[in-house]
């Protein structure tokens, strides 16, 4: 289980109500395919999701069957979990329809499922509270400032830039803060996280401020 799927996981235990199922990578279908979550509910009806813990920044592009992605390792190619999500409910639906009991007998609808079904893509990104608060300090301050996703960047612009480690790559600084480095990653990122750290502190060409968290 993924760190995003641990969180994600953490939060259906704790919003769904009590008559609501829940199965974590559970084999279905003659292809014996594993979804990441399959949720059902009595009246509801089915819910498929894949969870991912991408970050929109990372996303390089994508259509209805791949995904670019940047990663640590470079630029990789993935399937597109909303069409993965879409084949593994298509695969549940198709087994359930077996069963008589869960089908229209008769009508428009014969031989459909009797409830209904949906899948959907879960994009759990940990979102890190330093650049939040180092955000609304700017703004109170009255420092101008631009993110990396603005449409209008510009790296060249004489404004504070908030970036994340991986929208960092190729760019240069005369001062660098990164704050909260101190911060744990979750342990099967540690190696990842440290990478990202060293990248983001090499973006630095005169001045390099890190900043531990006071907790």
């Amino acid at each position: 289980m993924t760190s995003g799927e641990k969180r994600f996981a953490q939060r259906l235990e704790a919003k769904l109500e009590d008559d609501y199922l829940c199965w974590y990578d559970v084999p279905i279908g003659q292809s014996m395919r594993h979804p990441d979550f399959i949720v059902l509910h009595p009246r509801r009806g089915l819910l498929i999701l894949e969870v991912k813990d991408w970050k929109l920044d990372t996303i390089q592009s994508i259509n209805n069957a791949w995904v670019t992605l940047l990663t640590y390792d470079g630029v990789k190619q993935r399937s597109n979990p909303l069409e993965q999500a879409r084949q593994y409910a298509q695969a549940v639906a198709n087994s359930l329809q077996k069963d008589c009991q869960l089908v229209f007998s008769s009508g428009q609808l014969r031989g459909q499922l009797l409830f209904p079904w949906s899948y959907g893509v879960i994009l759990y990104r940990n979102w890190h509270p330093a650049g939040k608060t180092v955000r609304n300090a700017l703004v109170t301050a009255g420092i101008p400032f631009s993110w990396k996703n603005d449409i209008q960047f510009n790296a060249q612009q004489d404004t504070v830039k908030l970036l994340t480690f991986h929208s960092s790559k190729g760019l240069e600084f005369p001062l660098v803060a990164i704050p909260d480095a101190n911060m744990q990653a979750e342990e099967e990122k540690q190696d990842e996280e440290a990478c990202l750290l060293y990248v983001a502190m090499n973006r630095a060409t005169q001045e390099l401020i890190v900043l531990n968290s006071a907790s």
